[in-house]
């Protein structure tokens, strides 16, 4: 039974200079055309997730609807798309970002109050994009807790929209929307919960507005291998359906839409045993795919590689379950520098294909540890 995607058959007797990441546009774009049917709304991508320019570009036209950045340099890489959904947010907002989100144009995701006194300090006589209001998932009755990653610190409380609402209304800063993040891979938990509070909501700051919402964004907190989850999404839509009409609801995807899109590609090097124990040892290893390392301990992405040996003939590798184990470790000098373990033989010049590396594997890379270096990277 296939395991990885077929656009990893491609790579098979490619000139690949390892370790690298190699990602595929049209299984990204193919991923965002099935997650904007399933959640029944447009979809915008967060750059954080993959800020690859040359993956960016290469989206096909239908799915370049709109990004979300965190940062001045994820701006910068899409600073020539053409969209009205453009957002930024930065709990971090500086004075040198906020004059690149007025003069870019981008439409600013308040995390905070004070970020609309930075905005109206800087903005001089420039006419000012429609913000919209980050909501904490906080607000939302059992999303408090953040599910164990703790993002109910992300957006405002209640207390404090009110006072940006006020503060927008003073200063002349038109606000046109409402973000809110549930969390990573939460959409199974809290998406309904989640939905239903922000219409409740979203007439509530109608309300204070004295005017109407355009747009509400919501991150969707959908994961890798989404799709095969069991998720109600016919339910799901049915409750975005009940949204008013004039105000457009879009989701915003990162790693269920790049996931599958990316894999991270290192060589076998050496073969040694060490008191009984085998190891594989690789030419890349948590210096370049730290996510795919024992370091990253609870983040760790588990994904047995893809094996293409001197036959050019690709094969899955199995998950050690015997005593017969091969330990495949990266070159570094740290002890959690290690990939996997597989019962499958592995032998100088093999390369191993990392499916599922492709949604913040290269960002989340300690890369100058030791000097190695950042992978290289390549767009099919």
């Amino acid at each position: 039974m296939r395991t990885h995607p077929e656009w990893i058959d491609k790579l098979v007797g490619q000139p690949i200079a390892t370790p690298a990441y190699v990602f595929s546009p049209e299984e990204m774009s193919r991923q965002m055309r099935k997650l904007g049917a399933a959640l029944g709304t447009r979809v915008i991508f967060s750059v954080s997730a993959c800020p690859n320019s040359d993956l960016l570009m290469r989206q096909a036209e239908d799915v370049r609807f709109g990004v979300r950045c965190s940062s001045k340099a994820e701006m910068g890489l899409v600073a020539g798309w053409r969209t009205d959904y453009a957002f930024v947010t930065l709990p971090s907002m500086d004075e040198q970002t906020m004059r690149a989100v007025l003069g870019a144009r981008f439409r600013l995701i308040v995390d905070a109050s004070q970020q609309i006194e930075l905005l109206a300090s800087l903005r001089g006589k420039r006419e000012v994009v429609p913000i919209s209001l980050g909501v904490s998932v906080g607000l939302i009755e059992g999303c408090s807790d953040g599910g164990g990653d703790d993002v109910s610190r992300f957006g405002m409380d209640w207390d404090d929209l009110r006072l940006a609402i006020a503060l927008a209304r003073r200063h002349g800063v038109p606000v046109g929307g409402l973000y809110v993040f549930g969390g990573a891979n939460s959409f199974g938990g809290r998406s309904l919960a989640i939905v239903r509070a922000m219409r409740d909501l979203a007439a509530q700051v109608e309300a204070e507005l004295g005017g109407p919402l355009d747009v509400i964004t919501i991150g969707a907190g959908l994961e890798a291998g989404w799709e095969n989850k069991g998720h109600d999404f016919a339910a799901y839509r049915a409750e975005i359906g009940k949204f008013a009409p004039h105000i457009q609801i879009i989701h915003d995807v990162g790693r269920a839409a790049i996931a599958s899109a990316g894999c991270f590609v290192t060589k076998v090097v050496a073969r040694k045993n060490v008191n009984g124990r085998s190891y594989a040892i690789c030419d890349g290893g948590m210096a370049q795919a730290y996510l795919l390392s024992k370091a990253a301990r609870d983040q760790q992405l588990k994904s047995n590689p893809l094996v293409c040996g001197a036959g050019l003939e690709l094969r899955q590798s199995n998950a050690a379950r015997c005593a017969a184990v091969t330990t495949i470790v990266g070159g570094s000098l740290s002890r959690d520098d290690i990939l996997a373990e597989t019962n499958t033989d592995l032998n100088p010049g093999d390369l191993l294909f990392f499916p599922q590396a492709g949604a913040y594997c290269r960002t989340y890379t300690p890369g100058e540890y030791l000097g190695q270096g950042y992978a290289a990277s390549y767009v099919l």
